[in-house]
């Protein structure tokens, strides 16, 4: 593509209205072939939807709990900022899945 646009500069590529790398067609229709696949077996899917919505509620718990008393299950030194809230969040995206639902169980 370099040569077929005749790109003598840096410049030039980043002035470049087109992409400079693509895929091949062959490998454009695959893409959008994966693009599909994924999108209709595993993103619009119910079974995975109503995963993420059960997630979502368990984060949204976690989230509720921890936050009425930090200092119950955050070590007050890893605190990284002052925001309570910020903290809390901080906490909980540093879980594992396991912890966080087991840690919900518990909390219910």
């Amino acid at each position: 593509n370099i040569k077929i646009k005749n790109l003598n500069s840096i410049s030039q590529v980043y002035n470049t209205a087109e992409p400079i790398v693509n895929f091949s067609k062959k490998m454009q229709i695959f893409d959008l072939q994966i693009k599909k696949f994924l999108r209709e077996k595993m993103y619009l899917s119910p079974t995975v939807r109503n995963k993420t919505k059960e997630g979502k509620k368990i984060i949204k718990v976690l989230f509720l709990k921890i936050n009425k008393n930090p200092n119950k299950y955050i070590n007050k030194f890893k605190f990284i900022s002052k925001n309570n809230s910020r903290n809390v969040c901080d906490f909980i995206a540093g879980m594992t899945d396991r912890y966080a639902i087991n840690l919900y169980k518990a909390l219910k």
